[in-house]
């Protein structure tokens, strides 16, 4: 067999790696343009037009890209510096049943929640306390969906005990969820389409019944950037953007802030005619925004409560804060900004016309009560729910406060609403005196709060007496018609939805597998084969239609998987962590990529796409320095050369 290959050369590549879902993605954007714009040579390497099947190392620095066309076409680039762009798994450290068709990666997870008919009205478990996490759990549960947990097994960050931002955790706990420290020990099937999910918190053992466990982490801090070697010019980029920047503002900021700093350390080695000023300014600059995306963990609010009420020195510190109003709330209606961290999130000033909204350093965002208009669109823009609109009135029984509202069934004026402080414990009732129309994404309810609540209570609750005609709205709002289609599956007819990947048809009919909960965006890991009318095909790359059939390859018995003594680390090669920690210890192994070789890690089918994270941490655990590095081994994915 002989091939054609096409040469090219660059100063700097820029690559896709496995799972990457949008390209060019904000950090592979801001290194493109910053190096293009200093005179350096840059490509593109990503998507089904031209997509990298790896990287070899080149001896010194630089490195080889291999990648193929959309005809098949191999190329062979070469380039002074490479950067990957790396997609997380999301998946946790192995623990027993960890790889049951219940744990889902939080990508996943999001994507059947908005177009699928899964059910989640069993219950959610989701590992992880980062903003991503925080705010599915908060969707589901303005969704209607009754008990959702977020589960911290690491409770390490810093000052804080959970990794995401404390208005995000507010905004979760207010809707209804609860935040848990606890680490997860075994996942058993209870019944169709239900799970038994055992954790340990802290001395004792406590059971979860959920329909699924989201996986959404972060489960350890990561540095983000990668260079390995060190001085190799091969460097990793996390990936941390979302398709839409309103929905992950953190993620996206983070991987540009993150694309800013390498593009000036690549253009400082590489380029001989660049502005060194300007260089150097968005080098310092890059930094300084870069500290303070995590600068809420070193100086966070967490305030302390007597009972349902915050602590006296916390709520004076409360009070006090530059963006709650100290006076003009006596005299109309203005804005209270009770975003009291420091984070990188600027939506709110930018929905404010009149400027008010001002972020000040540690002490989270500045407001300019004096000249505040109270139109509420600071609230509508605020994604964690921080903000309100206030006015006491003295000597009234009542305060008004306006809430945003994200549920599913519209408030409307005159009914009695439950009020919850901050951590989404209730304080008593309200009734609504205005609303804004409903259709909104973000409907905005004025409440007649009792004058001695008004300082507490943040959120809004339907009341018990409510509870059924709330359900019974849910259900006539998500009840849309559904085109099913008869597939024969395993040899038996089954009715599934026309158009959908195999995976999620699935996933759908309580069939799905371990294998089925990646779906990959480009089929990179290769693990969620089907016979399709006698073909081999990726389930998570080929769409139902009628009449086809499909047949599953047989799995192992899970009840089976699960009762082995050490929970595989590496699914694809039945690598333990225990294996990993006992050959370390026996051997002298100095190096992440000794121990790789030496244990056969990543090796298997998926090439580490579902280890690579978790072995990365077993090293760190088992006292190697692999925070910084960086899997390099060729291929990254499964390649089958064509003619």
């Amino acid at each position: 067999m002989s091939f054609t290959v096409r040469d090219g050369e660059f100063d700097v590549a820029v690559v896709a790696g496995p799972l990457v879902s949008q390209w060019p993605s904000p950090g592979a954007a801001m290194i493109s343009s910053m190096c293009a714009g200093a005179g350096l040579r840059v490509g593109l390497f990503g998507e089904d037009s031209i997509s990298a099947r790896g990287v070899i190392p080149l001896a010194g620095s630089g490195g080889l890209v291999l990648a193929v066309d959309s005809q098949q076409r191999i190329h062979r680039i070469r380039a002074r510096a490479v950067v990957r762009v790396s997609a997380l798994a999301f998946l946790p450290d192995p623990f027993k049943g960890w790889r049951a068709p219940c744990l889902l990666p939080v990508r996943t997870a999001e994507l059947l929640w908005s177009d699928s008919l899964v059910s989640w009205d069993a219950g959610v478990a989701i590992l992880g306390t980062g903003n991503r996490a925080f705010r599915f759990g908060a969707a589901l549960l303005d969704a209607g969906i009754k008990s959702v947990t977020c589960i911290e097994p690491f409770a390490d960050w810093g000052a804080k005990r959970f990794a995401g931002w404390e208005v995000e955790r507010r905004r979760f706990e207010v809707a209804g969820g609860i935040m848990l420290e606890a680490v997860p020990v075994e996942i058993r099937k209870k019944g169709p389409m239900l799970w038994r999910f055992v954790v340990n918190e802290g001395p004792k053992e406590k059971t979860l019944d959920v329909a699924w466990i989201v996986s959404a982490g972060p489960f350890r801090d990561s540095p983000g950037i990668r260079e390995y070697p060190p001085g190799s010019m091969l460097f990793e980029i996390e990936q941390t953007a979302v398709e839409n920047r309103e929905h992950d503002l953190e993620g996206w900021e983070l991987e540009r802030e993150r694309g800013r700093y390498l593009a000036s350390k690549i253009i400082k080695s590489l380029s001989e005619k660049y502005d060194r000023e300007a260089i150097d300014r968005a080098h310092k600059l890059s930094r300084t925004r870069l500290k303070r995306f995590v600068r809420h963990r070193a100086e966070p609010f967490t305030p302390a409560y007597d009972g349902k009420w915050i602590a006296a020195a916390d709520s004076k510190k409360l009070r006090s804060a530059a963006g709650v109003p100290q006076k003009a709330q006596r005299l109309r209606v203005v804005a209270s900004v009770e975003c009291f961290e420091s984070i990188a999130c600027d939506l709110c000033a930018a929905a404010c016309q009149k400027g008010t909204i001002k972020f000040s350093g540690s002490k989270g965002r500045s407001h300019n009560e004096t000249v505040c208009s109270g139109c509420g669109y600071c609230v509508s823009a605020c994604p964690a729910g921080a903000i309100v609109l206030m006015k006491e009135i003295e000597g009234a029984p009542f305060a008004q406060v306006t809430f945003p509202w994200r549920g599913q069934r519209p408030w409307q004026t005159g009914e009695q609403a439950g009020l919850v402080n901050r951590r989404g414990e209730a304080l008593g009732s309200g009734r609504i005196s205005n609303v804004t129309p409903s259709g909104a994404p973000v409907q905005l309810v004025q409440v007649e709060v009792p004058a001695h609540l008004a300082w507490d209570a943040r959120g809004l609750r339907r009341l018990k007496t409510d509870a059924a005609a709330d359900d019974a709205f849910i259900k006539a709002e998500t009840a849309v018609p559904v085109q099913k289609v008869e597939i024969m599956l395993n040899g038996e007819k089954r009715l599934v939805r026309e158009g959908i990947v195999v995976s999620v048809a699935l996933l759908e009919t309580g069939l799905g597998r371990a294998e089925d909960t990646l779906l990959c965006p480009d089929g990179s890991c290769n693990l969620c084969t089907v016979v399709v009318d006698g073909v081999n095909k990726l389930a998570c790359r080929t769409l139902v239609h009628k009449g086809m059939s499909i047949k599953l390859p047989e799995s192992p018995d899970p009840e089976v998987v699960r009762d082995k003594p050490d929970a595989p680390l590496c699914s694809c090669m039945g690598i333990t962590f225990g294996q990993v920690s006992e050959r370390i210890s026996q051997g002298d192994l100095k190096s992440p990529g000794a121990v790789r070789g030496a244990v056969h890690a990543c090796e298997g089918k998926c090439h580490g796409i579902t280890c690579g994270e978790a072995f990365r941490r077993a090293l760190v655990t088992s006292g190697l320095d692999a925070a910084g590095w960086i899997d390099w081994r060729f291929p990254w994915q499964e390649w089958k050369l064509t003619k």
